[in-house]
């Protein structure tokens, strides 16, 4: 994955090159793919990070309220963790639960537990696909499962890599039934 992303980085802009020109396309098809790639990965890359900000922001709220120490801090962390899917915001609140359950805070506990199972984690589901379908005009609905099967199938690629493919798939749809139809 991270070497993945590192040659992505260094040679991003030759591999770019070197797909475009072997795309069997005509220019305006291949500019409109071409873009509709983009915009998905911006549209990605925008909702990891607003999702994750939604989440910590939450997160830091009720950890606040429910008077966990430094709960800026774990919020902070809460932001970063859950930018990686792996790990995700339930690595910050389980193990505060779990504090608070052994601190014998069983309210507490119990309404942490609850804010974040329903709260917390499930905002990753809602706004990550309601702001990527918005920007890449893919539904709601097929975006949300289309993320869940890419993280099954290939891990975290998969967050980037099904938004783009059922990307690519609607405009090449698109364009066919302009050009052929």
């Amino acid at each position: 994955m991270f070497f993945l992303t590192f040659a992505f980085f260094k040679h991003g802009t030759a591999i770019y090159e070197f797909i475009y020109q072997i795309a069997p396309f005509e220019k305006e098809t291949k500019d409109a793919v071409f873009q509709q790639i983009n915009d998905t990965f911006t549209a990605v890359i925008r909702g990891q990070i607003l999702t994750s900000f939604a989440q910590s922001l939450l997160a830091g709220i009720i950890f606040w309220v429910l008077g966990i120490p430094v709960p800026v801090l774990f919020a902070f962390f809460l932001f970063l963790t859950s930018l990686v899917p792996i790990l995700g915001a339930t690595a910050i609140w389980a193990p505060l639960t779990l504090y608070l359950l052994l601190s014998q805070l069983y309210l507490k506990a119990l309404i942490l537990a609850v804010v974040g199972v329903l709260g917390i984690s499930l905002l990753d589901n809602i706004i990550k696909p309601a702001i990527i379908g918005e920007r890449t005009k893919l539904p709601y609905f097929l975006l949300f499962f289309g993320i869940m099967g890419g993280l099954k199938f290939f891990g975290l690629m998969g967050i980037f890599l099904a938004p783009v493919v059922l990307a690519v798939f609607f405009a090449l749809i698109r364009i066919y039934r302009q050009q052929y139809l």
